[in-house]
């Protein structure tokens, strides 16, 4: 597949239209999702005893952030405050619904609600998109999302709200799966890390600090949140399904018409036996899959190697996501002003993240993860021994540039870790591993408010942080990179052999270099009419070769090869 998309122009006008169109929809992901670091707020407030609401001598440093203080009239000692003063323009659901004092849990439970329908939304895309095509199932949810968002906007009380926001978490955690998997099936091999280097997420936290600057109301952002999001659903009615899953199921005609397009935008000419190739691979995963059944998440804990994969990968993104989020939601923790540490947060990866497209291509995908993340395990540490050495009233500048500096390691190091975990898992199970990671995250964003909390334990969440990310760099490196492989296709190809075989032109892909292209093998195909696709295994004498009946002679298929045998 990857030769097809190669000779149709490889990464051109059409990729890069296709690609903006769908991953623009991370941008709405990357506002939705930290909302709640505007929404969650808590502005400078004082006690209030009474109908004292307008007495000013009560907004002194004895009633600042007081659950309970002295009445001097009535002489009662540590009275219950009957209500709160909130100094502050900003209208957030603190200031909304008074949650301050015992009523402070609400805040952390709304975003673990949020980031519950977030876990959910993905694992549910996941078994959709691989059903329904990614093309439905991704603007479905992204329609779903907007409608959620002007809902939230209309709440009147925070169980309201906390319901809206775990359905608007649901549409965010399905964008989130497919809109990454969905691009990555039209890139050719040396292009598909781009998706981990275009700063959409960064772009749309950005939007989020601005327009809280500008609006400074939660309600408002909802609404120009939702507005947004059905701008970006347009693209239902000229983007086109995934070609690869298109040809798995089937639909090697519409499959075709895709192929045209692309080669005609990209001014090039599709191989003349695109056709029989589609047909030849949907024959091919028929045959296989005629024994199976249809894939499902199960599918992704078969034979130890896989499984030892999987665990690794939704620890890894589990890691990822807690120290993230844990940071981003505790982001009014940090001095500074709040709408200028927002926008800094998620913009001063953006260098380091572009470099990566370099770096993963130059250096492989697990040596650059990991050497991000030992970037954000160092300031985590630096964080631990400020606490000791750094006296109370001069740790706020030093904890900020610190903890920046350890999302600048950490963000950059997701985005890699997206590609590198997507190019492992073969098409047929590639939308259910992808879900399936993604759940993972959401269930380390679900934790992060109580395992990392900025404001009332920030050694304790430092200190988490450091060995979350010591344990995942020690486990990423049992994982084997993917840099220059082909992506499977079927789970009985995950791995691969680069033996050679007489009489035969491998299809694959080393160092990121095709042996033959397409159109070579399709030219001598068409001469000798006698164009065939078969799979072969390595050439080791105690490895299974099919014979000149295209019959398998032993059992043994543990490294095989799709390859176009003339």
């Amino acid at each position: 597949m990857e030769d097809l998309i190669t000779e149709c122009g490889g990464f051109g006008k059409y990729q890069f239209f296709l690609t903006m169109s769908i991953y623009s929809h991370k941008i709405a992901t990357g506002w939705s999702m930290l909302q709640m670091t505007y929404a969650g707020f808590i502005p400078a407030w004082y006690c209030v005893l009474g109908d004292q609401m307008d007495n000013s001598s009560y907004y002194t440093n004895d009633t600042l952030r007081q659950c309970s203080i002295n009445n001097n009239y009535t002489g009662h000692r540590d009275e219950d405050c009957q209500s709160h003063y909130f100094d502050s323009h900003a209208r957030t659901i603190i200031t909304e619904w008074d949650l301050v004092c015992d009523r402070k849990w609400i805040k952390a439970t709304v975003t673990s609600i949020q980031m519950a329908g977030v876990l959910v939304g993905a694992f549910v895309a996941g078994q959709l998109a691989a059903i329904f095509g990614r093309r439905r199932v991704l603007y479905g949810y992204a329609l779903f999302h907007s409608l959620m968002n002007f809902g939230a906007a209309l709440s009147t009380a925070w169980e309201v709200f906390a319901a809206f926001r775990f359905f608007i978490g649901f549409g965010v955690g399905g964008i989130l799966v497919v809109a990454f998997l969905y691009p990555m099936e039209f890139l050719p091999i040396k292009w598909r890390t781009i998706l981990g280097v275009l700063p959409m997420w960064s772009i749309g936290v950005s939007m989020l600090a601005l327009l809280a600057y500008l609006l400074d109301d939660w309600a408002y952002l909802h609404i120009a949140l939702g507005v947004f999001g059905l701008f970006l659903a347009t693209g239902y009615f000229f983007v086109p399904e995934s070609v690869r899953w298109l040809a798995l199921r089937g639909r090697y005609e519409e499959a075709w018409k895709i192929f045209e397009s692309m080669a005609k935008m990209n001014s090039k000419i599709p191989p003349k036996q695109t056709r029989a190739v589609l047909e030849q691979i949907y024959k091919e995963d028929q045959e296989i899959s005629a024994k199976a059944k249809e894939y499902t998440y199960r599918d992704l804990f078969k034979g130890r190697k896989q499984i030892l994969i999987s665990l690794i990968y939704c620890y890894s993104w589990f890691m990822m996501s807690c120290v993230f989020y844990g940071i981003s939601f505790g982001v009014s923790a940090l001095s500074g002003n709040l709408y200028l540490n927002i926008f800094l947060l998620n913009t001063v990866p953006i260098p380091l993240t572009t470099a990566t497209f370099y770096l993963t291509n130059r250096f492989g995908r697990k040596l650059t993860c990991v050497a991000l993340l030992i970037l954000g395990v160092i300031p985590s540490c630096g964080c631990l021994i400020v606490y000791f050495v750094v006296p109370s009233d001069s740790r706020g500048m030093w904890i900020t540039v610190l903890s920046m500096s350890a999302t600048m390691g950490v963000g950059p190091a997701w985005g890699v870790i997206m590609t590198w975990c997507t190019e492992t898992f073969p098409t047929v199970i590639r939308s259910l591993g992808y879900g399936m990671v993604n759940a993972a995250a959401r269930v380390g964003g679900i934790a992060a408010p109580f395992l990392i909390d900025l404001d009332n334990a920030p050694f304790r969440s430092y200190a988490i942080i450091t060995s979350m990310l010591i344990v995942g760099i020690i486990l990423l490196i049992f994982v084997p990179d993917t840099k220059g492989k082909l992506l499977p296709d079927r789970i009985d190809t995950i791995t691969s052999s680069s033996t050679k075989k007489a009489g035969v032109i491998e299809m694959e892909t080393i160092n990121g270099k095709n042996k033959s292209s397409v159109d070579d093998i399709t030219k001598k195909g068409h001469q000798n009419n006698n164009l065939n696709v078969s799979t072969i295994y390595g050439d080791d004498s105690n490895k299974s070769r099919p014979n000149d009946e295209g019959e398998d002679v032993d059992d043994d298929h543990s490294n095989p090869v799709t390859v176009y045998r003339l």
